[in-house]
């Protein structure tokens, strides 16, 4: 139980060998509270840990107007207070969705995501955003929309994408660089649909993925 995890079961043993049963069970409940409450801020920390580490995607990515980032996000408040410019959260208080598309974004895109264990989509098209796409987006369980499309990216598509069971577009077009091939588990997807046109990507499972093609 929650007792034992926190205080572990030698502990146990020896507090029944040395304290009368009222005692004890009063003992565990006060344990049982401390712990509950230390786990409750553990969700606490993990809602600040996303804010910083928007941040930190801010300052990765920035943007061709230095002062833009100063009235579209205002790091006095949280993210989730309606005051984070294209930043949306679920009702637990967790960032769920990132609409920056055309936000003049001209940096790389931060490694960084598995922080965001609650999100669903990433729009991010239209920008100038340069480097490898982010092995760490293979994290995203819950992702169902990732739209990178009109950047600079480099390279090919992480093999660790292939985790990403619950997706449902993909969206990479007019990224020229691109290149390889396209995750065989993701091709698999019953859901899925691309759209790699504009890139040099290929596709190996033919027939899978209701995509559309590729003009490379």
């Amino acid at each position: 139980d929650l007792y034992q995890a926190f205080f572990g079961k030698s502990a146990d043993g020896f507090l029944k060998k040395s304290l009368p049963y009222g005692i004890l069970l009063m003992f565990k409940l006060v344990a049982l509270l401390f712990a509950t409450a230390s786990c409750a801020d553990c969700w606490t920390y993990s809602a600040l840990q996303e804010k910083y580490t928007l941040i930190d995607f801010q300052q990765t990515a920035s943007t061709t107007t230095t002062s833009a980032w100063d009235t579209l996000w205002d790091h006095s408040t949280q993210p989730c207070s309606g005051r984070w410019d294209g930043v949306r959260c679920n009702a637990h208080g967790y960032v769920s969705h990132l609409f920056l598309g055309g936000h003049n974004l001209n940096g790389k895109l931060f490694d960084k995501f598995f922080y965001f264990r609650d999100l669903e989509q990433i729009h991010l098209g239209n920008n100038f955003i340069s480097n490898e796409l982010p092995a760490s987006i293979g994290s995203l369980s819950h992702l169902t929309t990732l739209d990178l499309s009109g950047n600079k990216f480099v390279g090919t598509i992480p093999a660790s994408w292939g985790s990403l069971t619950n997706l449902q577009r993909l969206i990479l077009r007019d990224n020229t660089e691109l290149t390889g091939t396209v995750p065989e588990a993701l091709e698999l997807l019953d859901h899925i649909r691309f759209d790699i046109d504009g890139t040099q990507l290929e596709k190996t499972v033919v027939g899978q993925g209701g995509s559309s093609g590729n003009s490379g």
